[in-house]
């Protein structure tokens, strides 16, 4: 499933190529997952990365995988991880998550490379719909899915049950020992 896409912007051509990320690129990716999840250990990466690798033994695009892109250079510039549900309104969706995109100088090249891919995935799977998770923080990537008429539809709300997981720990006196969050889709 390897894809070429090629941005052209002010006169200079972009260069990208999307494709399955596999174990053996997990260490490579780490710094890149970890600008949407800076909290995440390697172990923990890893250990995600084993399950939704396609080549990670029983895992081929089984409705879930983690999909790079990388420059003409074969640097890594973004990834997002997948997986195809089913929802009650909408029938088979395709859930995109961890959307990272590090291009410092084109990064709408880039985001539309990893657009397009996810939409491949939309039609491989026969998705009725596509959702895409962003972190509330990461206020250009919404404004970008926003300016492709994308809607916010839900508010997922976030309680952390493990404090270790997610972030700050919780403060003497917290009432409810956890940490909250909005998550927008």
């Amino acid at each position: 499933m390897k894809q070429h896409v090629t941005m052209t912007a002010n006169m200079t051509a972009q260069t990208f190529t999307t494709h399955p990320l596999t174990g053996k690129m997990a260490l490579q990716a780490y710094p890149l997952i970890q600008v949407v999840r800076g909290d995440l250990s390697l172990e923990a990466w890893t250990a995600f990365v084993q399950t939704h690798a396609w080549d990670a033994g029983d895992v081929k695009d089984e409705g879930r995988g983690i999909i790079a892109l990388m420059n003409a250079l074969g640097y890594l510039q973004g990834l997002f991880s997948y997986h195809v549900r089913n929802a009650l309104a909408a029938g088979p969706v395709l859930e995109v998550e961890n959307v990272v995109v590090m291009d410092m100088f084109k990064p709408a090249g880039a985001a539309e490379a990893l657009r397009r891919s996810m939409q491949d995935l939309v039609c491989r799977h026969q998705c009725n719909c596509l959702h895409v998770v962003v972190d509330q923080a990461d206020a250009w990537l919404r404004t970008y899915f926003n300016d492709l008429g994308f809607q916010m539809e839900k508010v997922h709300y976030c309680s952390r049950l493990r404090p270790d997981i997610g972030g700050r720990r919780p403060k003497a006196g917290d009432r409810t020992g956890r940490r909250g969050g909005l998550r927008l889709i």
